[in-house]
């Protein structure tokens, strides 16, 4: 059992309680995984799940069915269940009869709206062993008779009301109380005469945690829908399940879905596609274009270009083209060509055994290793140059003739392999900006893919040359994330100028002994040009040198939109509680 005692202590040592909503078992797998404080099944599932217009209509069996599901993926953190509308607060049998319940489901404790009106029944709760979470301020099962979602406490007598509620939770022995839509003055006030933890939900920055809706935080509505004021949007998933089911509608329609790796073969004992173990090794071009030929017919060929020392980044794109092509090429080649005099191509780390296994592993079907004989050999002396912008700025000021290396190997491979798609790691930003210029350009077939930045677990965006830095140089590396999202928060929270982030994420990473900015940019995500201002798709990247070792890394911003109304009258789902 969960000992709720320990939430006091965080509140005494200063850490933040972080909370959030779940109401199916694969949502709380992942959030498992996340390292949070509390799950609340809350009665937000009437709208967020079963399209409700509010939460008064929200049943206990529902609730209970919730929690079982969350509670069947074992979540660390405690399971707390919202009592739901008129489930509590009339007779006190009935509501230990139906917490009861919520707790036979998987619930480690309940939460309840109310104060002073309710306090003989949390009393009766805490009295028979049941932790019980408060919640005053906004509460939405109050909306029959409020009739609006507000800001609530913004007078004087509306604030005492509810300092004294949470008097009166405090005493009672809650484990934590929620504030919900109030000013962060009075969020603040609250969270200081209280001996348990206040969680927040637009409330402000000083209670002692937060807490967000799952949909909310992880962008699961229309980017267009406006949204109450306290929402952050840490991802954008609705956008990602729109292409993905598109992706797979336009698969089947033209015939791609399934493909052969896809489907069950009378020799394939085990259930097992092509690229599960028996991948083959070529060194010619005459090879791999024999290998190709005869398995064009199956489906889409993918390709991943890499230098080799592969690392999850790598093997995440030879797994994304797994999921979508019939065919899977790899090649490990050190090119010559984008390596300085100064920079580290002797010593750039290979191992073709392991990084051999690793693709075979990860489903690759043939693993193209050529060498400089074939690569640039019989006097060759072609080069693929990229003009404008995006070869005059970041990483190409400090690298003259770099990109010109990286077109010209990468349209020699494109010629070789002609695959139908070629996917590359976001964290190349500019390498994967050049190469699509370079695609479009000289009408290659091949669509260019960018996939997300795979990270260690602090951060670190994973490279190859992550293997140079020391024991204490990699204690350090996480600041450039860290910085980064830093950045991002101030774009999304309102700063404007872009020369003021610039110069936030300088300081940030010279103020850490051993680190050398080489640059620390916010440009348009697309061209790569210098701004004025933001909007849209913001791309901030900075390149350093630690160690021996130069380091690279960016992230994407979506610039929100302005929105001038109301707080109250924000939210995309109709008369949906701020919460």
């Amino acid at each position: 059992m969960f000992d709720f005692h320990s939430w006091v202590e965080m509140k005494k040592d200063k850490r933040p309680l972080v909370a959030v909503t779940a109401y199916d078992y694969q949502m709380t797998k992942a959030i498992n995984c996340a390292n949070v404080d509390m799950i609340l099944v809350g009665d937000s599932l009437g709208m967020v799940v079963l399209g409700m217009e509010n939460t008064t209509t929200v049943r206990l069996s529902d609730i209970c069915h919730h929690v079982k599901a969350v509670a069947r993926a074992k979540p660390a953190a405690p399971i707390v269940a919202d009592m739901p509308f008129l489930s509590y607060g009339i007779h006190i049998p009935d509501t230990v009869y139906n917490v009861k319940k919520l707790i036979a489901a998987g619930a480690h404790a309940v939460k309840v709206e109310g104060g002073k009106r309710i306090a003989s029944h949390i009393a009766a709760l805490i009295e028979n062993g049941i932790p019980v979470i408060g919640h005053i301020g906004l509460t939405p099962q109050s909306i029959l008779r409020l009739g609006t979602y507000s800001v609530r406490g913004n007078t004087t007598e509306e604030a005492q009301r509810l300092v004294e509620d949470a008097k009166i939770l405090d005493e009672l022995g809650v484990s934590a109380i929620v504030l919900e839509c109030i000013p962060e003055q009075l969020g603040e006030e609250i969270t200081g005469i209280v001996r348990v933890p206040t969680i927040g939900i637009g409330a402000g920055r000083e209670t002692d945690g937060q807490i967000l809706v799952i949909n909310d935080l992880l962008g699961m509505t229309p980017p267009s829908e406006p949204r109450p004021r306290f929402i952050r949007r840490f991802s954008e998933l609705y956008e990602t399940i729109v292409t993905g089911v598109r992706n797979y509608s336009d698969a089947v329609r033209r015939h791609e879905f399934p493909a052969s790796s896809n489907v069950y073969h009378p020799d394939n004992k085990e259930g097992r596609g092509p690229g599960t173990g028996n991948m083959a090794i070529v060194r010619s071009v005459a090879e791999l274009r024999d290998f190709i030929s005869k398995r064009k017919g199956s489906g889409p060929v993918g390709f991943v270009p890499t230098m080799g020392a592969l690392h999850a980044g790598h093997i995440a794109l030879v797994e994304k083209a797994r999921s979508e092509c019939a065919t899977v090429v790899a090649s490990i080649y050190v090119n010559p060509t984008q390596f300085g005099p100064s920079e580290d191509l002797k010593n750039y780390p290979r191992n073709l055994g392991g990084d051999s296994s690793k693709l075979a592993e990860a489903g690759c079907d043939v693993l193209f290793f050529p060498d400089d004989s074939l690569m640039y050999g019989n006097g060759e002396s072609t080069r693929v140059t990229i003009g404008g912008i995006l070869t005059e700025g970041l990483c190409a000021k400090s690298r003259p003739g770099h990109f010109t290396g990286v077109a010209t190997v990468v349209a020699k491979l494109l010629n070789i392999v002609q695959p139908d798609r070629m996917y590359l790691g976001q964290k190349d930003a500019q390498q994967v900006r050049v190469i699509r210029r370079m695609a479009e350009d000289l009408f290659l077939e091949a669509k260019i893919i960018e996939c997300p930045t795979v990270r260690e677990m602090d951060g670190l965006a994973m490279s190859s040359r992550n293997a140079y830095l020391s024991t204490q140089e990699r204690k350090k590396a996480p600041i450039i994330y860290k910085t980064l999202m830093e950045a991002a928060r101030k774009i999304e929270n309102g700063e404007k100028d872009p020369s003021t982030i610039e110069t936030f994420m300088a300081a940030a990473l010279t103020k850490i002994g051993g680190i050398t900015p080489d640059y620390a940019v916010a440009v348009d995500s697309k061209t790569l040009n210098k701004l004025t201002s933001f909007e849209g798709e913001v791309l901030l990247a900075v390149a350093l040198k630690l160690g021996k070792a130069r380091l690279i890394d960016n992230v994407i911003v979506q610039v929100p939109k302005e929105c001038k109304s109301p707080v109250a009258k924000q939210s995309g789902r109709g008369k949906e509680p701020l919460r």
